[in-house]
């Protein structure tokens, strides 16, 4: 049996998510969702290590707002950051 345990702050986020959803209809016909920072950040920090290798790289096609994208260069900039600082 599959037990899933939700904590209060992430049920409060889905529901923050379901609210974001400006019309069902709209989803349904063009599956444009918004993705908040914090769920980006918690889907990234699922491959963290790729996030920050320099030469790796992303695709993102349904880019939207480009919350993942952004967030993505922030932390590739982060890492070229920390090994230029070690270097000197």
């Amino acid at each position: 049996m599959l037990r899933i345990e939700t904590d209060a702050r992430e049920l409060s986020g889905y529901i923050r998510v379901i609210s974001m959803i400006k019309s069902k209809k709209r989803v349904a016909d063009h599956g444009e969702v918004f993705t908040p920072s914090w769920m980006v950040e918690a889907m990234l920090d699922l491959v963290k290590g790729e996030t920050e290798r320099i030469d790796s790289r992303f695709l993102e096609p349904a880019c939207g707002s480009g919350n993942f994208l952004t967030r993505v260069l922030q932390r590739k900039l982060a890492a070229v950051e920390l090994k230029l600082e070690s270097l000197t």
